[in-house]
Protein backbone atom coordinates (compact mmCIF):
# COMPACT_ATOMS: atom_id res chain seq x y z
CA UNK A 1 0.00 0.00 0.00
CA UNK A 2 2.67 2.56 1.03
CA UNK A 3 4.90 1.67 -1.88
CA UNK A 4 1.98 2.26 -4.27
CA UNK A 5 1.44 5.72 -2.74
CA UNK A 6 5.14 6.50 -3.08
CA UNK A 7 5.16 5.42 -6.74
CA UNK A 8 2.13 7.60 -7.43
CA UNK A 9 3.87 10.62 -5.89
CA UNK A 10 7.03 9.93 -7.93
CA UNK A 11 4.85 9.88 -11.05
CA UNK A 12 3.28 13.21 -10.14
CA UNK A 13 6.73 14.76 -9.62
CA UNK A 14 8.14 13.03 -12.70
CA UNK A 15 11.18 11.66 -10.90
CA UNK A 16 12.88 8.28 -11.00
CA UNK A 17 13.05 6.61 -7.58
CA UNK A 18 14.46 3.17 -6.82
CA UNK A 19 12.28 1.77 -4.02
CA UNK A 20 13.51 -1.01 -1.78
CA UNK A 21 11.15 -2.76 0.62
CA UNK A 22 13.21 -4.84 3.03
CA UNK A 23 14.12 -5.25 6.67
CA UNK A 24 16.35 -2.33 7.65
CA UNK A 25 18.85 -4.73 9.21
CA UNK A 26 19.37 -6.17 5.70
CA UNK A 27 20.36 -2.94 3.93
CA UNK A 28 24.02 -4.01 3.81
CA UNK A 29 22.93 -6.79 1.42
CA UNK A 30 22.01 -4.19 -1.21
CA UNK A 31 25.10 -3.92 -3.39
CA UNK A 32 24.42 -0.42 -4.67
CA UNK A 33 24.86 3.22 -3.68
CA UNK A 34 22.16 5.88 -3.57
CA UNK A 35 22.34 9.67 -3.70
CA UNK A 36 19.62 10.13 -1.10
CA UNK A 37 18.23 7.65 1.44
CA UNK A 38 14.89 8.39 3.14
CA UNK A 39 14.60 6.52 6.45
CA UNK A 40 11.35 7.37 8.26
CA UNK A 41 9.50 6.08 11.33
CA UNK A 42 11.75 3.04 11.68
CA UNK A 43 14.65 3.91 14.00
CA UNK A 44 12.84 3.44 17.32
CA UNK A 45 11.68 -0.05 16.32
CA UNK A 46 15.21 -1.37 15.80
CA UNK A 47 17.40 -3.48 18.04
CA UNK A 48 20.60 -2.17 16.38
CA UNK A 49 19.79 1.36 15.18
CA UNK A 50 23.38 2.61 15.14
CA UNK A 51 24.53 -0.32 13.02
CA UNK A 52 21.75 0.32 10.51
CA UNK A 53 22.63 4.03 10.35
CA UNK A 54 26.27 3.09 9.70
CA UNK A 55 25.18 0.68 6.95
CA UNK A 56 23.00 3.38 5.37
CA UNK A 57 25.89 5.83 5.54
CA UNK A 58 28.13 3.39 3.66
CA UNK A 59 25.64 3.14 0.78
CA UNK A 60 24.67 6.82 0.57
CA UNK A 61 26.66 9.28 -1.55
CA UNK A 62 24.91 12.51 -0.54
CA UNK A 63 22.32 12.71 2.24
CA UNK A 64 20.24 10.55 4.56
CA UNK A 65 16.90 11.89 5.73
CA UNK A 66 16.20 10.32 9.15
CA UNK A 67 12.83 11.02 10.73
CA UNK A 68 12.00 9.57 14.12
CA UNK A 69 10.22 10.27 17.40
CA UNK A 70 11.81 12.92 19.60
CA UNK A 71 10.67 14.29 22.94
CA UNK A 72 12.42 17.58 23.75
CA UNK A 73 13.70 18.03 27.28
CA UNK A 74 11.26 19.75 29.57
CA UNK A 75 11.22 19.09 33.32
CA UNK A 76 7.45 18.54 33.12
CA UNK A 77 7.79 15.73 30.54
CA UNK A 78 8.13 12.15 31.66
CA UNK A 79 8.27 9.11 29.46
CA UNK A 80 7.06 6.03 31.28
CA UNK A 81 8.91 2.92 30.18
CA UNK A 82 8.84 -0.75 31.06
CA UNK A 83 12.20 -1.61 32.66
CA UNK A 84 13.82 -4.50 34.45
CA UNK A 85 12.72 -7.97 35.45
CA UNK A 86 10.00 -8.17 36.55
CA UNK A 87 8.90 -5.26 34.35
CA UNK A 88 8.30 -2.05 36.25
CA UNK A 89 6.89 1.16 34.78
CA UNK A 90 9.40 3.89 35.60
CA UNK A 91 9.40 7.61 34.67
CA UNK A 92 12.48 8.79 32.76
CA UNK A 93 12.91 12.58 32.52
CA UNK A 94 15.66 12.54 29.86
CA UNK A 95 18.62 10.74 28.33
CA UNK A 96 17.35 7.37 27.24
CA UNK A 97 16.78 5.39 24.09
CA UNK A 98 14.20 2.63 24.12
CA UNK A 99 13.52 -0.15 21.64
CA UNK A 100 9.74 -0.30 21.10
CA UNK A 101 8.60 -3.92 20.92
CA UNK A 102 5.51 -5.30 19.16
CA UNK A 103 2.40 -3.73 20.70
CA UNK A 104 4.23 -1.91 23.46
CA UNK A 105 2.95 1.52 22.40
CA UNK A 106 -0.59 0.31 22.91
CA UNK A 107 -0.60 0.67 26.66
CA UNK A 108 2.85 0.11 28.12
CA UNK A 109 4.64 3.27 26.97
CA UNK A 110 3.03 6.66 27.34
CA UNK A 111 4.08 10.29 27.36
CA UNK A 112 3.02 12.08 30.52
CA UNK A 113 3.23 15.87 30.71
CA UNK A 114 1.71 18.76 32.61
Amino acid sequence: MYIDQARTIAGVWGIDIDYRVLDAHDVRKVDQTFDIVVFTDVLYHMKNPLQVLEDLGAMCTDAILVETEHVPYDPRNRIVVRRGAPPVLQPMPKGFMKFIENGELNGLVELVGS
